[in-house]
């Protein structure tokens, strides 16, 4: 075959997928007539060159920003849900935008004052110091699903400026998150670790009413056991390993680059 026969051969396999999927604006032009009857977007606004969409959800008022190819839908979009860009895995021509317009999946991080970015395919975590271990930690849970990322702090910086122990942040945000990682906080945290009377039982309560956040079969992750008083760190490791157990929860204590991890997930 020559190659004048192999551009036509080509060229024409490229209509006939061209009259299929609709290539470029016309399969855009489709896809708003299809977002606007569903009833969860307002704003909707293509450019002239049908180059970026804007829309805002209408439950929580987030914004939407899709930064669409000159070849969509074979070459894949990039979206942005409130500045934070969306996990697309496997993308095909097949598929459309309105299937990534919603994260199906919540990650919080406790005492991080940056907003940090990450996904589940492969397991991957950005702007932390937890991103050489984060899969470690959790590659036998087989976590799914596209992820957003919110962090929490008592300083500004990341998604919310809270103190995520508090009744008022965690009745917030029940049943929220899929995966909570209590990694490296200060505060009570750190103070009821070495403080001198070192009450178990207060640090106890707290660590569990943080899983009142957790959906269904939700993990999660606690670390920074003081080693200031070896005996207290044992005993509090394992009351809390016991009591999450009493709850329901499955327990394991692994140690990663010499830090111990409590790692439960809720059944």
């Amino acid at each position: 075959m020559s190659n004048q026969q192999k551009y036509f051969k080509y060229k024409n396999k490229y209509i006939e997928l061209k009259k299929k999927l609709l290539i470029g604006g016309e399969r855009i032009d489709r896809e708003i007539e299809l977002i606007k009857p569903l009833g969860l977007y307002k704003d909707i606004a293509l450019d002239a060159g049908k180059k970026v969409l804007k829309l805002t959800r209408i439950r929580d008022e987030a914004k939407i920003i899709v930064n669409l190819p000159d070849n969509y839908p074979i070459g894949e979009p990039i979206i942005y849900i409130n500045d934070q860009k969306v996990n697309i895995n496997n993308w095909t021509p097949i598929k459309r935008i309105t299937e990534f317009l919603e994260f199906n999946k919540k990650v919080l991080i406790l005492c991080h004052a940056r907003k940090v970015d990450g996904s589940f395919e492969p397991l991957v975590l950005k702007n932390h110091w937890y991103e050489d271990i984060f899969n470690e930690l959790f590659l036998e849970y087989n976590l799914k699903g596209n992820p957003s990322f919110e962090t929490v702090d008592s300083t500004h910086g990341g998604t919310f400026v809270a103190d995520a122990f508090s009744d008022e942040f965690i009745d917030k945000h029940i049943s929220e998150y899929d995966l909570i990682m209590v990694p490296d906080c200060g505060g009570i945290w750190y103070y009821l670790q070495v403080d001198q009377t070192r009450d178990i039982k207060i640090l106890i309560e707290k660590c569990i009413k943080l899983t009142k956040m957790l959906k269904p079969n939700g993990i999660i992750e606690f670390s920074k056991f003081l080693k200031v008083n070896p005996e207290f760190t044992g005993e509090f490791e394992n009351t809390l390993k016991h009591n999450l157990e009493q709850i329901g929860f499955t327990v394991m204590l692994k140690v990663v680059n010499s830090l111990t991890h409590l790692v439960a997930q809720k059944n």
